[in-house]
């Protein structure tokens, strides 16, 4: 006896209903985008600052761009 389309769709649903890992989500998929994205934007604004101050030769910029990095390193760490 033939099955009809929709008996074979509802079996495969009920199989990957019972599959674990199709209903897990990958961990990053539930992370923010907006947060990962700022988090991201701050790394890369860090290690920008990070180079400078490696370049940086007068005692005013070097405090400065120490003070950025400690803004930095606080915005991080309220994101998480």
């Amino acid at each position: 006896m033939a099955r009809g389309w929709e008996s074979k769709s509802v079996e495969e649903q009920v199989e990957e209903s019972k599959n674990p890992q199709v209903q897990a989500p990958p961990v990053e998929a539930t992370e923010d985008p907006e947060r990962k994205h700022r988090l991201d934007s701050l790394k890369l604004v860090r290690s920008q600052v990070n180079e400078q101050l490696q370049n940086a030769r007068s005692v005013t910029q070097r405090q400065m761009l120490h003070q950025r990095l400690r803004a930095i390193d606080s915005d991080m760490e309220a994101l998480g």
